[in-house]
């Protein structure tokens, strides 16, 4: 093996570090190359080297081919050094992206080194430290890419409100809290009166128009503590929080009038017709269910349509 001390003192194994001759340990070091695409390592193999890159470049992955690495290691850059010291399978995969020469140095030549100069030691636990650190915020990243992700998942695409999904939790969390601690709450299934007409008249995107202005107007219209969500079609449902019978009829009607004056818009900003919606309200008691709840609410609603729409029906048990 042929290095220089220049090109020894640009690695991060030896920042720092000016030495009048070349280690005797790492004239015991031997040299690999690469090919572009080769593995150096993998977690199928339990490793016992630390690798220094002299030239070319390496990717670390968490998935054997995977078109998104955690990181590139360039020339003066280690790889090993974790699994190396934990005596352990590596924790992801280190490829080869162009041809690449590394110093192989094993457990015993690295720890030889370590006792013979303190310094080199410190540089290690430096490096360790950043991967550490790197590899906690990838982490975080990650959780925040997962909660990102559900979120996304829990959104309408159209109205830009929650979707059935998250609707379906939600009720399962606002049920429980009634059943243990007596919190009231109110559910409401809000249905645009009409709509196949208005999609017949004005087209489907002149439905998406309308869904999106009403799913608009309707979570502008509610208290903060309140919860909007597309429940499907044409319908939206709304939890009313921590609210009895009296308070949720008023909130009712300010919903019902809400929509009476709601503009809606086509995409060149053409004023279209307006519409109203029908409400069915119910309460959770005694014995209720998420899906009785539902029942009872969705009952109210078909009341309220059969009695001229435009208007609001609680369920009387």
């Amino acid at each position: 093996m042929v290095i220089q001390l220049k090109e020894l003192e640009q690695m991060d194994l030896f920042r720092g570090i000016h030495f009048d001759a070349l280690p005797e340990e790492l004239l015991r070091a031997s040299v690999i190359r690469l090919e572009s695409g080769e593995t150096v390592l993998s977690p199928e193999k339990k490793n016992t080297t630390l690798f220094l890159l002299r030239s070319g470049a390496l990717t670390v992955s968490l998935e054997e081919s995977d078109s998104r690495p955690l990181r590139t290691i360039y020339p003066g850059g280690c790889v090993g050094e974790l699994s190396l010291i934990e005596e352990t399978r590596p924790s992801a995969w280190v490829h080869a992206i162009e041809p690449s020469e590394l110093v192989a140095l094993d457990r015993e030549t690295l720890w030889d080194m370590l006792a013979a100069d303190g310094r080199i030691a410190k540089n290690l636990l430096s490096l360790l430290s950043k991967r550490m650190i790197h590899n906690t915020e990838l982490i975080l990243l990650g959780k925040i890419r997962i909660r990102e992700l559900e979120k996304a998942a829990m959104i309408d695409g159209l109205t830009n409100i929650y979707n059935r999904r998250w609707f379906d939790k939600a009720m399962v969390v606002h049920m429980n809290r009634y059943h243990r601690k007596m919190v009231p709450f109110a559910l409401c299934l809000a249905d645009i009166d009409r709509f196949k007409g208005y999609n017949d008249a004005h087209g489907h995107l002149g439905g998406d128009h309308a869904l999106a202005a009403i799913a608009k107007t309707l979570t502008a219209s509610v208290r903060p503590e309140d919860f909007v969500g597309r429940y499907g079609g044409e319908e939206f449902g709304i939890i009313l929080a921590e609210t009895r019978s009296q308070d949720a009829d008023s909130i009712v009607e300010r919903l019902l009038e809400a929509v009476r004056n709601a503009e809606i818009r086509d995409a060149d900003g053409n004023l279209l017709p307006s519409v109203t919606i029908s409400i069915g309200v119910a309460q959770p008691r005694a014995g209720s269910t998420v899906d009785t709840l539902i029942e009872a609410a969705d009952s109210a609603l078909y009341k309220a349509k059969d009695q001229g729409r435009d208007r609001s029906c609680t369920f009387e048990y």
